[in-house]
């Protein structure tokens, strides 16, 4: 972290050149030209002081700010905005790294509806909630079911004690492999999402401390079907699916004491389907304003 902030005030503000030669004084430096070390700005060092040495003034520091809140995925507040933080490399650290201490880190595990482009958990942010979307590929919640670590394993992430973590399949499951079931959905549902559970706890069991949370499968998308997600089923027997599938991992969440994440009602609209407005033209959740807000419910209940 050092050795980044350190090039990045170097190259910001160290390398002005004009007509072939290194600028030796600063325009915006707070000091006259024989009183300052502007020239050494290359030399500076992780104790150098940037404020008080005249590299850096306060429209300076806002720049720095907004570099260190979207390098490193923080909100920097307006009491910890002040001069001091921003006088040395080292300050500059010893910031970042007490927001990061005190942010909620939440990890997204599953298909495209964990994180996709822009769309749904992709689209969120919160104040110093920290949100990492690991997509495993186009992988059934019943596969993750059969093979379990196979799969997934989340020890291999960055995934730490106290952190947060979302599972997010089942959508591919009701969107193409129910409708070839006929009667027989429920039972495949019953054994998949079960077998999703025990996957789900033998990733979990190798940490001590971790929330868990399990997300719905979002409404259906009426009549959305095309190469990149193609759809086998009438609407009807879809949303069927989704409700029972949705039913049962609502089940299994009060039974192995995990947080259900329901956005189910908020995102359909009056016939039960995805509300067009609300997704990304295909089978995600573009608009994240609901999901937003139920998360910020259940992270204030999981984390206060």
């Amino acid at each position: 972290m050092k050795e980044l902030i350190l090039d990045y005030i170097i190259s910001q503000f160290g390398n002005s050149v004009i007509d072939g030669q290194r600028i030796r004084h600063y325009s915006y430096c707070l000091f006259p030209e024989k009183e300052c070390s502007c020239e050494d700005i290359d030399n500076i060092t992780y104790d150098t002081s940037l404020i008080h040495g005249g590299y850096i003034d306060s429209f300076s520091m806002a720049v720095v700010l907004i570099y260190l809140e979207k390098t490193f995925s923080i909100k920097i507040s307006d009491k910890q905005a002040i001069p001091e933080n921003f006088d040395t490399i080292n300050n500059m650290v010893q910031l970042v790294e007490s927001i990061k201490k005190d942010q909620i880190k939440l990890h997204t595990f599953g298909d495209s509806h964990c994180g996709f482009h822009e769309c749904n958990w992709n689209a969120i942010k919160i104040d110093n909630v920290e949100i990492k979307s690991h997509w495993i590929g186009a992988v059934t919640c019943a596969s993750f079911g059969v093979r379990k670590l196979g799969v997934l394993n989340i020890k291999e992430y960055d995934v730490n004690d106290g952190d947060v973590v979302c599972f997010s399949f089942g959508e591919i499951d009701v969107r193409t492999k129910m409708h070839i079931l006929g009667n027989r959905y429920k039972k495949f549902i019953d054994r998949s999402v079960k077998n999703y559970f025990e996957a789900i706890k033998i990733n979990i069991s190798q940490f001590k401390d971790l929330k868990v949370m399990v997300s719905c499968i979002p409404p259906v998308a009426k009549d959305a079907n095309d190469r990149y997600y193609p759809t086998i089923g009438s609407n009807e027997e879809r949303k069927q699916y989704t409700e029972y599938m949705n039913m049962m991992l609502q089940r299994e969440c009060n039974e192995y004491g995990y947080v259900f994440f329901n956005i189910y009602k908020q995102y359909s609209g009056d016939d039960g389907y995805m509300k067009p407005s609300m997704s990304d033209g295909h089978v995600h959740i573009k608009d994240a304003r609901y999901m937003k807000s139920e998360l910020l419910n259940i992270l204030d209940t999981l984390c206060r």
